[in-house]
């Protein structure tokens, strides 16, 4: 099983998946990461500093590293290796942009105050929070998954106001499911939020 878990830049979904791979031995796969090692990049935004990413390279790059923990893991079942050593788990903010071959996708949620606070901890641009907040407000990465993945396979987790403990705990019952609860269906909104700010 290859899960991906996406979500704004700043939910917390880097922290939440080294620590869930390192607990249950999950094979970890971070998007950002593969566009460093493979230098799957044209250039760098002038604006925010950023990476112009090649999502088609990085589509292909990924799909193919997934391809091969994938055969990894069928080798550890083979020898006997307890399953859980033998699910796949991807993360990134990207990975909401292309076509991954995983059999779920789990976009980590964040209110837009929190959301905000925590980038601007990581020294993040006004603009640059103003539009990741946005985009948490919109619903981006959600909408996206839902076009790139299809909605029976895209799930939400709100980590508002959660420790990591607490975001373990629930992305365990996520993973350990056959088919996830109700409470993780799509059900974060904002736009309460979006409302006031705009009005």
């Amino acid at each position: 099983m290859a899960i991906l878990l996406t979500g704004i830049p700043c939910t917390g979904k880097t922290s939440l998946a080294r620590a869930w791979c390192k607990k249950s031995g999950w094979a970890f796969l971070s998007l950002n990461e593969l566009v460093e090692k493979k230098k799957l990049y044209s250039g760098i935004d002038k604006e925010d500093g950023s990476k112009i990413v090649k999502l088609k390279a990085l589509e292909k790059e990924a799909n193919k590293r997934i391809k091969a923990l994938a055969a990894s893991a069928s080798k550890a079942s083979a020898a006997s290796i307890p399953a859980a050593s033998s699910s796949i788990l991807v993360e990134g903010h990207l990975g909401c942009e292309i076509r991954l071959k995983v059999g779920r996708v789990l976009v980590l949620r964040l209110r837009p105050d929190e959301l905000g606070a925590r980038l601007k901890k990581r020294h993040y641009s006004r603009a640059k929070i103003s539009e990741n907040r946005l985009a948490e407000m919109l619903d981006y990465c959600t909408v996206r998954s839902i076009q790139n993945y299809g909605e029976k396979n895209v799930y939400e987790l709100d980590g508002s106001g959660k420790s990591l403990k607490q975001n373990l705990e629930a992305f365990g019952r996520f993973a350990g499911s056959l088919r996830p609860a109700a409470s993780f269906l799509p059900r974060a909104d904002w736009s309460a939020q979006l409302f006031r700010e705009a009005g």
